[in-house]
C-alpha cells in the first residue's frame, strides 16, 4: 500500500506542471472584453499597500520616540 500510495504521488507531481500551464491574456475570439489586459489587481495589492502603511506608522512612531527621549 506504500508503495502505490508513493508511486501515485510521484506520478501526480510530474503530471501537475502539465495541467497548471497559463492560459493566453483575454477571453479568446468571441468575447469583447473592452481592450483590457486582464491584470487581476485583488486583495494582494491591498495587503502590500496596507502593510507599506503599517510600517510606515512603525517607523514614523518609533523616530518621535526617540526625539522624545532625547
Amino acid at each position: 500500500m506504500k508503495n502505490l500510495f508513493q508511486k501515485s504521488l510521484v506520478l501526480l507531481l510530474t503530471l501537475l506542471p502539465v495541467l497548471a500551464f497559463a492560459s493566453g491574456p483575454g477571453f479568446g475570439s468571441g468575447v469583447n472584453d473592452g481592450g483590457n489586459c486582464g491584470v487581476p489587481l485583488d486583495g494582494g495589492l491591498g495587503l502590500l499597500a496596507a502593510s507599506g502603511v503599517g510600517y510606515g506608522m512603525r517607523v514614523y512612531m518609533n523616530r518621535n520616540k526617540k526625539r522624545k527621549s532625547s
